[in-house]
């Protein structure tokens, strides 16, 4: 036999999904508000290091990433730098697609579109927002910037 359930339960019932629903997403903003400020924090001791000179001389190297090495410049667990050689001439973001980055390369004279996909999409639009600044540099050139100083 099942048991009989009255409007007045129902509507208690939905308080408590709808109170468990707001603590729940209350929660999530708290943390993400935390980590905005972590991530702050960390941004701003970085650039006090850096122009205090502690990330200069041969100590640079063990605070440093170059784009090509940085872990999350990958996709599927797959390494996605380099893309073809080349000359960087264009980095596009496109909002149906927010885990790319469509780069526009000149190889002999001839253009063309690479994309860049990334697992993390925000920090895809990161790199494709300092991509942006690199117009006219290798390829080469670009997978050896410094993040640490670039970003």
């Amino acid at each position: 036999m099942q048991p009989s359930l009255r409007q007045g339960d129902l509507e208690f019932r939905g308080e408590v999904l709808q109170s468990r629903q707001r603590a729940i997403l209350n929660k999530i903003f708290e943390t993400f508000h935390q980590s905005i400020e972590i991530c702050e924090g960390a941004r701003r001791y970085r650039m006090r290091l850096i122009r205090n000179g502690h990330y200069a001389g041969e100590n640079f190297s063990q605070f440093s990433v170059k784009l090509r090495d940085h872990p999350l410049m990958c996709y599927q667990g797959k390494r996605n730098w380099p893309p073809p050689d080349g000359t960087l001439k264009h980095a596009l973001m496109h909002d149906q697609f927010p885990n790319e980055c469509f780069l526009v390369i000149e190889s002999n004279k001839v253009r063309f579109v690479s994309p860049l996909i990334f697992d993390d999409a925000l920090f895809g639009e990161q790199i494709c927002r300092l991509l942006q600044h690199y117009s006219g540099f290798s390829i080469k050139e670009i997978g050896d910037l410094d993040l640490i100083c670039a970003l």
